[in-house]
């Protein structure tokens, strides 16, 4: 079999559809609807990206076939995808002081900035709660009826340019505006946070009038879990770097062509954004590889290789929906390997294995899959470099069975 010759060729194919389909992604507009600046209500079809960070734009049609206009937060006081999420706009005080550790300053007050924003509604009721997100920037905002939008404070800062210190004047502002029954110290471990501060508001709202009280979920991870049997089509080329009297003599000697199987789970973690495109991948495998052949240094050896390892792959996936069921996906890995009692026949000779990378595609139809995935070279013999490299590629054929399946939703 002739398949080694085609392998960096299919490096290349993969690499290709990654980012051909990634840029050919599914634009999904769904049914909701936007209230304009007049305060008109407009029935429309939204795209729904299922925002991580809070958007400042949206895309709508008015009908399916109509065109695609852009909403910015300055023309629409609410809009929401039914089912999903509802966005408010409102010209708010917000604090945009630092969060990252090695940014912070030794200022305690906020650092307020006057920003047309749209904000997420965590709890409607007689008290409302907001959220504005922006990378690592997150802050809470609160409404009781129809008073102003204000933000709950709380900032680190560093005390004496050395210890962290902590605003949390939202644990007052709670006290002082959204109290019913609470009492100073049963604020004290309160966080500030989506899922806490969720829950104060809707025990707010029921203890002022259950009927009123509305709660948007916040969407989880998801998880699966799948068994990845396949089969690897492999070649191992040695290279002998040797002195020589006018420099270094390059020798390459190709072993034979091999056909092995490979047994695998993947674990894979989908995230919340997005519309459950992107997810997290490990997948540990147990793959071998025994190959003969000649090998070249001064002299010629036969040599035989059996290579017993177990891949752990830490990749990132992206989704492409076809519909509820069947999707594409396009995958990139980096790879570390473990070695297991692995030999081979040259004296002095022992594997050691450097990292490499991996990128794939597939499809998956409801608890099933299948895929391509190319692997770079692995040099097996990383403790010789200077004088013996190996050039170790595969390309694998997967098939998959989810046997823990959480739903995405589209």
């Amino acid at each position: 079999m002739r398949f080694s010759t085609s392998l960096r060729e299919a490096a290349l194919v993969v690499a290709f559809i990654f980012f051909v389909l990634t840029g050919h992604a599914q634009i999904s507009f769904e049914k909701g609807y936007l209230i304009d600046r007049d305060d008109q209500r407009i029935e429309c079809f939204i795209k729904n990206v299922d925002w991580r960070n809070n958007p400042g734009k949206i895309s709508y049609r008015v009908s399916e076939s109509d065109s695609v206009f852009t909403a910015t937060v300055g023309l629409v006081r609410e809009f929401q995808v039914y089912g999903s999420y509802k966005y408010i706009s409102a010209k708010v005080k917000i604090d945009r002081s630092p969060v990252r550790l090695a940014d912070l300053t030794s200022e305690r007050n906020p650092l307020w900035s006057d920003d047309y924003l749209f904000l997420r509604v965590l709890v409607e009721g007689k008290a409302t709660l907001f959220e504005y997100s922006e990378g690592s920037l997150s802050r809470y905002f609160y409404r009781v009826g129809d008073g102003p939008i204000n933000q709950l404070v709380y900032k680190e800062y560093l005390r004496n340019n050395r210890t962290v210190a902590t605003n949390a004047t939202f644990k007052q502002q709670l006290l002082n505006e959204v109290n019913c029954g609470v009492k100073e110290t049963d604020l004290d471990n309160l966080k500030y946070e989506n899922s806490p501060l969720s829950r104060y508001f809707l025990k707010y709202n029921v203890c002022m009038g259950g009927e009123e009280a509305v709660k948007t979920e916040k969407k989880k991870s998801l998880f699966n879990l799948k068994l990845t049997p396949g089969v690897n089509f492999s070649s191992l080329t040695f290279i002998n770097k040797r002195p020589g009297f006018v420099g270094a003599i390059t020798t390459e000697s190709k072993l034979d062509n091999t056909v092995s199987a490979r047994f695998g789970a993947e674990a894979e973690v989908v995230f919340p954004f997005n519309k459950n495109k992107f997810s997290f991948l490990v997948e540990p495998s147990y793959q071998y590889l025994k190959a003969t052949g000649t090998i070249r240094d001064a002299y010629e050896h036969e040599i035989s290789v059996d290579y017993n390892f177990i891949d752990v792959p830490l990749g990132i996936r992206y989704y492409m929906f076809l519909n509820e069921n069947t999707k594409i996906f396009v995958d990139g890995f980096y790879v570390v390997a473990i070695n297991l009692n692995s030999t081979i026949t040259y004296p002095g000779m022992e594997i050691n294995s450097s990292p490499c990378v991996a990128l794939g595609t597939g499809l998956e139809i409801n608890r099933m899959s299948a895929e391509i995935r190319y692997y770079s070279n692995r040099n097996i013999l990383d403790e010789y470099s200077t004088l013996w490299e190996t050039d170790f590629n595969r390309l694998s054929l997967l098939v998959g069975y989810k046997i823990i399946r959480s739903t995405h939703k589209k």
